[in-house]
């Protein structure tokens, strides 16, 4: 993630899952995520950013 720039990270994210990433590496990343969120719970662009991954898999 990229610190303090909310934005950017969203748009890395999107482009990412633009490119048609298969679902185990969109899973991975959303375990990555939550082990963050263990340390930082209410680090409101990593739940942003989670979501986004969530979403991406439905």
């Amino acid at each position: 993630m990229t610190a303090g720039d909310i934005e950017q990270a969203e748009r890395i994210y999107k482009y990412t899952l633009s490119v048609g990433l298969t679902a185990d590496i969109i899973r991975e990343a959303i375990r990555d995520i939550d082990i963050f969120l263990t340390v930082f719970p209410n680090y409101k662009s990593a739940i942003s950013m989670r979501q986004l991954l969530q979403s991406s898999l439905k």
